[in-house]
């Protein structure tokens, strides 16, 4: 091979690319001076592939792109690659490419890439910060209309949250300078703003979304929880919160000064609530299930919703063939997802899904799956921050695994974060419920958190806001 440059060879139909490829791409291009990507072309049409390559082309870390007709190994002895990358998940299998890399001393690596790559920013510009994946809308032949369909059918949905209420407190500060006494910071507060968030935001999402809806917490009996309380009465939500004196209510308090927490302080219970609370939940679940389409745990680990709590629940809710959807955070807290088998929705962040599966190196899709597998669930979307999230799930009606496949995040320049998984998850599981399929819950799911981080504040987005937004398309 001499002083030639060295070449890397990734080949695949690509058929969806989402963000595990550009993952891999990354990786690839890293181990030669070239990257050539090779699309087989069995099986489609002449303007598909040429749709797949245009893609493919435009990622900068690629250097060539290829076509072949299924025949690797010829493929392989006629370029005759340094390096075949494939994803970490086929290490363990047979790999036919092998043979062929070995008789001239190639390498095949395996590895599914950095997950603290971002992609590239291929996204069509809506209006200001927010973005339609026209993309994907057209893979998943999605328009408007069908949408504002199921967005307008939330009004028909009577639904239960249930989790932990949290305060969000928001101290913006001035600096002040360096202390003289030791090497720290002084700033000054300026301006205090609460929220109500956690379980609560997200029942307010709903809420204001259309549909009527209960929210089932609890509080201890101090200021922060009365003042929740009273937040909570001036919205249009039928409320069960038990007060708790042995507890004290979750404040999480963010020092901000401009856009940027410099410190967080929160202040939580961990322990679980008692046998009393858990029993007259239960009673109210079993007096009311009847009466719901669609139930969301809202898990931030702080104690309200105990595996026995959970599991008690999950049961009355099949008992009524109601919709279950949960989110079990990791942040300062350690979740505990494996709660929620038999659930109809996760929507975990990938940290959370590895912590869940332990495992630190398969591919997004194998992670999606296992998980999916593992909680016996129906459908995960897979929040991955920047870059969209990931849609895994089965066809019921043919018992079989969907296609998956990736959405762009719709806002590439939050005003804040804080609390962007539990709008996708009001309008994921309230689709969902509405007889939406997996592919348009998750859109509406992306389009509702796009609004929520456009402004300060964890409010909740309403519904003319959103379709406002879907009529864009």
């Amino acid at each position: 091979m001499g002083d030639e440059l060295t070449i890397c060879l990734v080949s695949g139909k690509f058929k969806v690319l989402h963000i595990g490829h550009l993952r891999l791409f990354n990786t690839a291009s890293s181990l030669a001076d070239k990257l050539i990507v090779a699309v087989d072309d069995s099986d489609i049409s002449s303007e598909e592939l040429d749709w797949r390559i245009n893609l493919i082309k435009n990622i900068e870390t690629i250097s060539e792109v290829i076509t072949y007709s299924g025949d690797i190994k010829s493929l392989i002895n006629k370029i005759k690659p340094n390096f075949i990358v494939k994803g970490a998940e086929f290490s363990r299998l047979p790999n036919i490419e092998e043979d062929e890399l070995v008789k001239y001393g190639g390498k095949l690596v395996f590895s599914s890439g950095s997950y603290f790559y971002t992609d590239l920013n291929t996204r069509n510009r809506l209006k200001d910060s927010i973005y339609h994946d026209y993309n994907y809308l057209n893979r998943r032949n999605l328009n408007k209309n069908k949408i504002i369909e199921k967005i307008n059918n939330y009004s028909r949905l009577n639904i239960c949250v249930i989790g932990d209420l949290i305060v969000d407190e928001f101290i913006e500060c001035k600096p002040v300078g360096m202390s003289q006494e030791s090497p720290s910071i002084v700033v000054t507060p300026i301006k205090t703003n609460r929220f109500v968030g956690g379980a609560g935001v997200l029942a307010k999402h709903c809420e204001k979304l259309g549909s009527k809806t209960t929210f089932i917490g609890v509080v201890g009996t101090d200021e922060p929880g009365n003042w929740a309380l009273e937040e909570l009465k001036e919205s249009n939500l039928e409320l069960f919160v038990s007060t708790d004196s042995n507890r004290n209510s979750t404040v999480k308090t963010r020092y901000m000064s401009g856009r940027q927490v410099m410190f967080r302080l929160n202040h939580f219970n961990n322990e679980f609530i008692g046998p009393e609370i858990e029993h007259n939940i239960i009673k109210f679940l079993k007096n009311n299930c009847e009466k719901y389409d669609l139930l969301i745990f809202s898990d931030f680990s702080f104690g309200l919703l105990s595996p026995y709590l959970v599991r008690n629940i999950i049961e009355i809710c099949k008992e009524y063939k109601v919709t279950l959807a949960a989110d079990s955070q990791s942040s300062s807290q350690l979740g505990d997802l494996s709660k929620y088998i038999g659930v109809d929705l996760v929507t975990p962040t990938e940290k959370e899904a590895r912590i869940e599966m332990k495992d630190e190196t398969s591919g997004l899709v194998v992670l999606a799956e296992n998980l999916r597998n593992k909680l016996a669930c129906k459908n995960v979307i897979l929040k991955l921050g920047a870059d969209g999230v990931l849609i895994h799930g089965i066809n019921e009606m043919q018992n079989t695994k969907i296609e998956t496949d990736q959405i762009n995040a719709l806002n590439i320049n939050p005003q804040s974060i804080s609390g962007a998984g539990d709008s996708l998850m009001a309008g994921a599981a309230l689709s969902l419920a509405s007889g939406a399929n997996i592919y348009e819950s998750a859109y509406i799911g992306s389009a509702v958190a796009a609004l929520h981080v456009s402004k300060d504040g964890n409010l909740p987005v309403e519904k003319s806001k959103l379709v406002e937004l879907i009529e864009l398309m």
